[in-house]
């Protein structure tokens, strides 16, 4: 009870490169530098493998260290990023790839226009009616005026319809469901 019947589409979005992180320490690698408790801004996220480049202190030419999203080191190095992709600076060691040394303030997300989900969820039955919830997403926000409650009666028939989807239910107890989508 509570999953999903059918989930289709896809909420298509990418990390804001905007996003701030607090250093958890003070370190200094080389001419860079982080201080405990200083904001520091993402300056770039890495298409291949979603990284982001977090600025540095710097003495002399600008420099980030390789997050994830979570603020944990991703190469043991500083990095810069240029149009050639990233470049690493192997004698500046920051330290433990793994290692948690920035704590995410806050990220954005940013939406595809194609952004779109639709979702039924069983809700469980009363007496012999199947309960479903129906949602529209669109940018990870559920579009209220596409919600709607949905009450089938098993007793009329095994199969119920909603939109384009066509579903066969196979068993409905108040715990769970087994069926199978005809049509999506």
């Amino acid at each position: 009870m509570g999953d999903n019947i059918i989930e289709k589409g896809n909420l298509e979005y990418s990390v804001s490169a905007e996003g701030k992180y607090r250093a958890l320490l003070s370190r200094t690698f080389g001419p860079f530098s982080i201080t405990e408790g200083k904001l520091y801004e993402a300056m770039y996220v890495d298409q291949n493998d979603g990284s982001l480049c977090v600025k540095t202190d710097s003495t002399f030419v600008p420099g980030g260290l390789k997050v994830n999203e979570n603020g944990e080191l991703q190469d043991s190095h500083v990095f810069y990023h240029n149009f050639g992709g990233w470049q690493g600076h192997p004698t500046n060691t920051v330290g433990t790839v793994g290692e948690q040394i920035f704590e995410r303030v806050a990220t954005s997300r940013i939406y595809s226009p194609e952004s779109f989900k639709v979702e039924i969820i069983y809700l469980g039955l009363s007496g012999i009616d199947l309960k479903a919830s129906y949602r529209e997403y669109k940018n990870d926000i559920a579009r209220p005026a596409f919600y709607q409650d949905l009450s089938y009666n098993l007793k009329d028939s095994s199969i119920i319809r909603y939109k384009n989807f066509r579903i066969n239910i196979l068993r409905a107890t108040n715990e769970e469901l087994e069926c199978v989508v005809l049509e999506d």
